[in-house]
């Protein structure tokens, strides 16, 4: 990680360039912030105070964690926020973390007045939400896209990014409502992967569905950017749910729930279409294992399984796969690390038993948004790490009580962690990875009702 290191002038731009500042003088979020950029190699830059931030007068951050515990008055808070904002400009993430002592109303107005998200000071050091924001604000707030996907002479309704990866910086190539010539789309098949913000990928999505082409290539790439705009959605949902200015905005959180169901509903439709879609979702997939991140892959799964297996209320468990690992954003981040490692055997005592709770934290967090979730469907959310042979958490319920939904979720949970590619490895061949789940002596195979085993060994044979 790289920190306080200046860029050299010489350089293209003279501005400077990092993946993270941190606005504070307490040690404590000074070394909280610098641990999670140490562990994804992040850059970062702190400076001790606001006046000290503003008087540097250049830098660009993808995200801003400010302190703001010491302002006694909501205004003053309200103007750090608001010049933050003006630093940083319309793509950066402001994080601003308040006393526990604020009301509401005031955490409100500081959102308002250009923050992001409010974070009260101790969920920095009890809960994961700053790995999970950090990761999604510096590598996922750009979308790879394709310069097949856009075509020449086209008005295009998003912009149009590519990366300057010696410096992690991405560059407007064409913006909102600029015309894509034969010339700058040369250009963009030399410069090879292009990216779209996050915020556009329902118009990316809306652009793509607008095309005549009927080929397999033109529906794969629909199954993508309708799978990409679900990750979209998927986020401000969460990302609602876990403000803490935001906790009376129950009338957003539904519509951002209708949002992703609708989502579901017609990324179904185009997987059913699709057919054998394994490749699109997994190459499309973003994000950390074990961690929230992984909704919309396990949603991509099991509808694809669902569809094969023939299974009514597809669109249900879906959406259940969406939101059953909610409650991983309240572990602590020790507990985020090993999971993030794939080591959640190794967990004890009372991390152990944190972690078994969180698939009911996962309801909890829904319910206190008042999203109308029915009981069926809440059975489903909590039941996704029980297991046939009364192993499974949180309750060690007997499998004649695991719902089939419960189940393939799980069993989808599963296959994302055995197929996803890692590191310095060639991707694993999923169908080699599925026969070896289905075997009766694999170590996967009791943990599932065997009624659920053989209905998928008869799609897969």
């Amino acid at each position: 990680m790289t920190t306080n290191s200046p860029v050299n002038e010489t350089e293209e731009n003279r501005d400077s360039f990092f993946d993270v500042c941190v606005i504070c003088d307490e040690p404590e979020i000074i070394g909280r912030v610098t641990s999670v950029c140490e562990e994804f190699n992040f850059t970062l830059k702190i400076w001790p105070s606001f006046e000290a931030f503003l008087e540097a007068g250049t830098g660009q951050f993808k995200l801003v964690v400010a302190s703001l515990n010491d302002f006694n008055t909501s205004a003053a808070a309200a103007e750090l926020a608001q010049g933050i904002r003006h630093m940083v400009g319309e793509h950066g993430f402001v994080i601003c973390c308040l006393s526990k002592t604020v009301d509401k109303d005031a955490a409100v107005f500081v959102k308002k007045s250009g923050a992001n998200l409010i974070l009260i000071r101790e969920e920095i050091f009890t809960t994961s939400k700053l790995e999970f924001i950090a990761l999604q604000t510096v590598r996922s707030t750009f979308l790879p896209v394709k310069a097949s996907d856009v075509g020449a002479n086209a008005t295009l309704p998003f912009s149009l990014y590519h990366l300057l990866a010696r410096r992690g910086k991405f560059v407007k190539f064409v913006p909102a409502g600029g015309a894509l010539t034969e010339k700058k789309f040369a250009k963009l098949k030399e410069i090879g992967e292009i990216y779209i913000h996050r915020n556009d990928a329902d118009s990316f999505r809306d652009f793509i569905k607008l095309t005549s082409d009927k080929s397999a290539a033109a529906l794969a790439r629909r199954c993508r950017t309708q799978y990409l705009a679900l990750h979209a959605s998927f986020l401000s949902l969460i990302l609602l749910i876990t403000d803490q200015s935001e906790s009376g905005s129950f009338a957003e959180g539904q519509r951002l729930l209708k949002v992703c169901q609708s989502m579901c509903d017609e990324l179904l439709g185009l997987l059913a279409e699709k057919g054998d879609a394994w490749e699109v979702i997994n190459n499309s997939a973003i994000g950390e294992m074990g961690s929230i991140e992984r909704g919309p892959v396990l949603a991509a799964y099991a509808g694809l399984l669902g569809l094969q297996m023939e299974l009514s209320n597809l669109n249900e468990i879906m959406l259940a796969a969406l939101l059953a690992d909610l409650g991983l954003i309240l572990m602590t981040p020790a507990i985020a690390k090993n999971l993030r490692k794939d080591q959640p055997t190794k967990l004890k005592g009372d991390d152990e038993q944190l972690f078994k709770n969180y698939p009911n934290l996962s309801l909890e967090l829904c319910l206190s948004h008042k999203l109308p979730l029915g009981e069926k469907f809440r059975h489903i959310l909590v039941s996704t790490n029980e297991r046939a042979d009364g192993t499974g958490f949180p309750k060690g319920i007997n499998q004649d009580k695991i719902v089939i939904g419960s189940q393939l979720i799980q069993f989808c949970r599963d296959l994302d962690r055995r197929t996803v590619l890692k590191l310095g490895h060639s991707r694993p061949n999923r169908a080699e990875v599925m026969k070896q789940m289905l075997g009766e002596n694999s170590d996967s195979y009791q943990r599932y009702n065997k009624e659920f085993m053989q209905q998928l060994q008869k799609i897969t044979t």
